[in-house]
C-alpha cells in the first residue's frame, strides 16, 4: 500500500515537483542519478519503477 502511493503521486506532479519530492524523502544526491544509486535496502526493480527510471 505505502509504494502505491508513492506510484500513484507522481503522475500528478509536474517534473520540477518530482525532484523536489525525491530531494525531500532522500532520493537523490547532487552527485548522483536515482536510477543508477539504489538506497540499500531497497528493490531495486521497485525503486526504479518509483522513481520513473524505465
Amino acid at each position: 500500500m505505502h509504494l502505491a502511493t508513492h506510484l500513484d503521486t507522481l503522475p500528478i506532479l509536474d517534473d520540477d515537483q518530482v525532484a523536489r519530492y525525491n530531494d525531500l524523502r532522500g532520493y537523490t544526491n547532487a552527485q548522483d542519478d536515482p536510477c543508477d544509486s539504489v538506497p540499500e535496502g531497497h528493490d531495486p526493480e521497485r525503486y526504479r519503477q518509483h522513481m520513473s527510471c524505465d
